[in-house]
């Protein structure tokens, strides 16, 4: 879902993860990522994040959340309708709506 993540990216990324414990910040010592580098930035960011706040934050792990994926849907589906519906759908989840 993020820019210019073709599978064998998300593989390579994936595969990266495994080797580094699923630490999320061993991201940053990936190299040839390109022009996606920004974008795996910004993900590393948002579960730095998330973490931060700890389980006590619930509702602001939500809105980080939906900050960082509003634009990622903007980018994937061009209608508003669905997009706005697909939100929604995130929102509506048991484990979101018993968050916030």
């Amino acid at each position: 879902m993020l820019k210019g993540v073709v599978p064998v990216t998300a593989q390579k990324v994936f595969q990266h993860l495994a080797a580094n414990d699923y630490e999320p910040s061993s991201l940053t010592s990936l190299t040839n990522l390109g022009a996606i580098k920004e974008g795996i930035m910004t993900l590393v960011n948002l579960v730095n994040d998330i973490q931060a706040m700890g389980q006590s934050a619930p509702a602001a792990q939500i809105e980080r959340i939906s900050k960082f994926y509003a634009p990622l849907l903007e980018y994937n589906y061009e209608d508003p309708i669905l997009r706005d519906r697909i939100r929604k759908d995130f929102l509506k989840m048991p484990y979101v709506t018993l968050l916030i």
